[in-house]
């Protein structure tokens, strides 16, 4: 009696229905699905450098900017009327947009000169009034250069581009901000070739765009005003890059992917039918996964992105091998010479289909645990991105997997047979004629000397190419050197300071000392202060202090003055009180006060170093190390340092040499008071605390990326603990530079926890089902090669270890690994089917290796679209994945033949599990 078909078989309509009906319960999901492509999204929320970053960022009110910049090739470059004309109009123009505070936007045309308007105290803006004449605008250019400051950050070093910042608050939606930027300079009547825009909130919308663009989505789908976002690099193509660009951009790698599948299939079965039920499976298991994502609210990251050309390339696997044997029988069933057609009934079909599945059952299954198995081994990453990569495309595997052992069966029956048969008219089957690849396969198989040594060879050469790989990544590497905003940038760095920026935010650490007075311990310019206030009296002299009342005023106080601050002269012990003297800067407490007898006054006295001419140099003295590191990409650097000695050298009438920091903590105290005139209280609390113990130094970093960075941020821990530690000061870094940094730690994390447990999980799997660890370790020899070959041609190639391509060496044991079973499944099959091991080999290369071939061909072309994408990451990541496929390949068909030859393994001969 022979076995009962399967269900899919038995009951295909009702088995279609069901898988179906799963595809339309998930499709609503779909809607719900948005972007995440900011770089927060890409580090571990827990890393130290992440928490720091948002509190510094917090505190002194710290934004990403997005940088227009306005560019002048006149003899004059920026300083004429025109271009400066342009530049106060966007300006205001940049103000009034919605979503943006005008405080957060910040040019030549918001920053204050050192002049003041005719009877009054205002100081006047650099471009108020706007220059007109050519004694004008030489004077506005002298000013520039005088306050110097300007120079790199607002002005080009060579004065022929003018930026333009405005600050993107971590709420605003980055995409329609950006698109309303661009509209405000077309509705300005610039000339767009004039403009650049750049900026990391930027490069987060782009980022966006290209993923959907990828994926054959149009920009408009989100934001219907976004049509202006097209690039036209992308619109005219001039050369092999921009070509790329077009295409990616106009076409979409999905129907890239789907053409080239769909030729595959045609060429290698010559069949629609094979090729209509391969993409119904597809596109039911994309609308699955995709609809899961979107209803439990999982967002479409950089590295998601893929997963739809991944499906596609790992998806086609199973139907690749069941279509391929079914086909087989069919040809080997077909009537020849005038015989009866009964065997062409749907029964007959079905006995067929169902001894197809039941051939390949086994490892299909196993394929797809296993390739399952490599991805969830990125569900440990500490990127969260990464995890979600793991987790949705094994889920993705899985669906597949039962849709081939479901729904692929249940249509194909439903199907005549006529329309997945290969005629053969030789009367030959398929086992009489050896193929070329069964003849290859056997010849090289024959020589294990030969191979076991261009082994060595091999793996020799990979050593050396394995020590030069480098972790390495920038956000601006995300966009391919032909893109708009990779030029736009690239021109921002090599004219300003730089487009990244590192904060240090130095802490000279806070101290507060509090108490009451009475009134007989207040004089006129002397304070009685508790004798346990201080081991040292000396440590006072210096710090202000800040008296207020511990309660309402008398009745008939009729001063209008709650608080007085003065700052500490002299200190001295005397009995059990310091007595510290006051200075007179605003006059006598006891005065402006009107401390009345039995009155109690609060006391506050505040370490405010930085209000301090010795530790301020100190502070000069980092900024200048840190200017001065043009080896780690540092373009300049400025501080609470640098605008004192600016803010100096204006406010004691430009004189050369009062560009310093005063060395009279009185004289230091009025020129804090003329910078917060000047800059403002937004731009105030940017760069020093309200305590004056705090401050942040911009350092601007051009061409950063993560080599680099870590060797400034080693050089300033180093500087830190050789001159700041000892007199009391500390760092912390922020920014999007530090940041990345926590990209490093978890790049190499991902990498070795993704390849050390894909290899565990998958052997483990392959012993379990085969019950064998020998077969097991013959089932991942050719992916265990795979990977440090490939690792090898990554450091002689000199393709980095980034966030996408840490993923390849996982990706490679998944993928890798079907052709190595389906390989290893035949061969076991044909020696328990009686055959001798050479016998045995070719055998399966005839039976299963034309499946292989095709499996892979299908998946490495799948894959090779992604070179295609505008992102260079996920190009970069194709490029590791074909190679991998291709070794994992050559590997399947040659060493592992050779394996299976070896005398100990032939004489072994162990029956599969008959699951047909």
């Amino acid at each position: 009696m022979s076995d009962p078909l399967p269900f899919a078989i038995r009951r295909p309509r009702l088995t279609l229905g069901l898988v179906l009906l799963a595809a339309l319960v998930a499709a609503p999901g779909l809607t719900k699905l948005r972007l995440r492509t900011d770089g927060h999204a890409l580090v571990p929320h827990d890393a130290p450098q992440v928490q720091i970053d948002r509190a510094i960022r917090a505190e002194f009110g710290l934004t990403d900017p997005i940088v227009v910049v306005l560019r002048s090739d006149g003899p004059d470059g920026i300083y004429n009327a025109t271009t400066l004309s342009q530049l106060a109009n966007l300006t205001r123009s940049l103000q009034q947009l919605e979503g943006v505070d005008p405080d957060d936007v910040s040019s030549l045309a918001t920053e204050k000169s050192h002049r003041v308007r005719t009877g009054t105290l205002n100081f006047l803006d650099l471009l108020d009034p706007l220059p007109q004449t050519p004694a004008e605008l030489t004077t506005l250019r002298d000013d520039v250069r005088r306050i110097d400051l300007y120079r790199g950050t607002l002005v080009s070093r060579d004065e022929r581009a003018a930026a333009i910042y405005v600050g993107v608050r971590e709420a605003t939606e980055r995409l329609p901000l950006y698109h309303r930027i661009r509209q405000v300079v077309q509705d300005c009547g610039i000339d767009p070739q004039t403009v650049h825009i750049t900026g990391s909130p930027v490069a987060e919308s782009l980022l966006g765009t290209h993923i959907l663009e990828d994926l054959g989505v149009p920009v408009t789908l989100i934001d219907p005003r976004c049509a202006s976002l097209s690039e036209p690099a992308a619109r005219s193509p001039r050369d092999l890059e921009s070509l790329r660009l077009w295409i990616a951009h106009h076409v979409g790698l999905l129907p890239i992917a789907i053409a080239v599948m769909t030729i595959v299939f045609i060429i290698a079965f010559r069949s629609l039918a094979a090729v209509a039920l391969t993409w119904l499976k597809i596109v039911s298991c994309l609308i699955i996964v995709f609809g899961i994502m979107g209803w439990i609210g999982s967002p479409i990251y950089l590295t998601t992105a893929v997963i739809p050309v991944i499906l596609i390339a790992i998806g086609v696997s199973d139907e690749v091998h069941l279509f391929n044997r079914y086909a087989r029988r069919l040809a080997d069933a077909t009537p020849q010479n005038g015989e009866s057609t009964s065997r062409w009934t749907s029964e007959r079909a079905g006995h067929n289909l169902a001894a197809a599945l039941g051939e390949v059952r086994r490892p299909i299954i196993l394929t797809s645990v296993t390739t399952a198995i490599a991805f969830l081994s990125f569900v440990l990453s500490p990127l969260e991105p990464v995890r979600a990569f793991g987790l949705f495309t094994a889920l993705g595997a899985m669906v597949c997997l039962a849709w081939a052992l479901t729904g692929t069966p249940a249509a194909a029956v439903l199907l005549h047979p006529r329309w997945f048969h290969r005629a053969n008219r030789s009367g030959e089957t398929h086992s009489d004629r050896p193929s070329r690849l069964v003849r290859l396969g056997l010849a090289v198989a024959r020589r294990p000397r030969e191979v076991a040594g261009a082994l060595v060879v091999v793996l020799g050469l990979a050593s050396l190419g394995i020590g030069r790989v480098e972790i390495q990544d920038s956000w601006i590497d995300g966009f391919s050197p032909a893109s708009r905003f990779h030029r736009d940038t690239r021109l921002f760095n090599d004219a300003f300071l730089g487009m990244h920026v590192l904060y240090v935010c130095v802490d000279t650490g806070a101290e507060t000392l509090k108490g009451t007075l009475n009134e007989s311990q207040i004089d006129h310019f002397a304070l009685g202060l508790p004798g346990d206030l201080a081991s040292d009296p000396a440590s006072l002299i210096g710090r202000r202090v800040e008296l207020s009342r511990d309660g309402p005023p008398p009745e008939n106080n009729t001063i209008m003055t709650p608080v007085h601050t003065t700052r500490i002269k002299t200190a001295a012990r005397q009995g059990d009180r310091i007595v510290v003297g006051i200075e007179r800067l605003d006059g006598s407490p006891r005065f402006t006060m009107g401390i009345q007898k039995g009155e109690l006054i609060r006391f506050e006295i505040r370490r405010r170093r930085l209000t301090d001419p010795t530790t301020l140099t100190a502070v000069r003295e980092l900024e200048r190390f840190l200017a001065a590191r043009a080896e780690d990409r540092v373009g300049g650097a400025l501080g609470p340092a640098a605008y004192v000695e600016t803010t100096s050298y204006l406010a004691r009438g430009r004189l050369d040499e009062a560009r310093t920091i005063p060395k009279d903590a009185s004289q230091l105290d009025f020129v804090w008071k003329w910078f917060a005139n000047l800059r403002g209280p937004r731009r105030t609390r940017a760069t020093i605390d309200a305590d004056y113990a705090r401050g942040i130094i911009s350092v601007y970093m051009n061409h950063a990326n993560f080599r680099d960075t870590a060797r400034l941020i080693g050089a300033i821990r180093h500087y830190e603990r050789d001159h700041l530690a000892p007199i009391g000061l500390s760092l912390s870094l922020a920014g999007d530079v530090a940041v990345s940094q926590a990209l490093i730690a978890a790049i190499v994390s991902t990498e070795v926890r993704s390849v050390s447990l894909s290899l565990l999980g998958v052997l483990v799997v392959c012993v379990v089902i085969t019950r064998s660890l020998k077969w097991g370790l013959l089932s991942i020899l050719p992916c265990g090669l795979a990977v440090p070959i490939n690792f090898a041609i990554m450091g002689w190639c000199g393709i980095p270890l980034g966030v996408a391509t840490s993923m390849f060496a996982a990706m490679t044991i998944g993928i890798g690994v079907d052709y190595a079973i389906h390989f290893v499944e035949r061969f076991r099959r044909e020696q328990a089917a009686g055959l001798d091991a050479p016998d045995a080999v070719s055998r399966s290369l005839g039976v299963a290796g034309g499946g292989i071939l095709i499996d892979a061909l299908s998946v490495g072309l799948g894959f090779s679209v992604l070179m295609l994408s505008q992102v260079p990451a996920n190009a970069r990541l194709a490029i590791m994945v074909v190679a991998s496929i291709a070794t994992c390949l050559l590997a399947t068909l040659c060493v592992l033949p050779v394996a299976l030859l070896s005398r100990r393994i032939a004489a072994d001969s162990v029956e599969p599990q008959n699951d047909s």
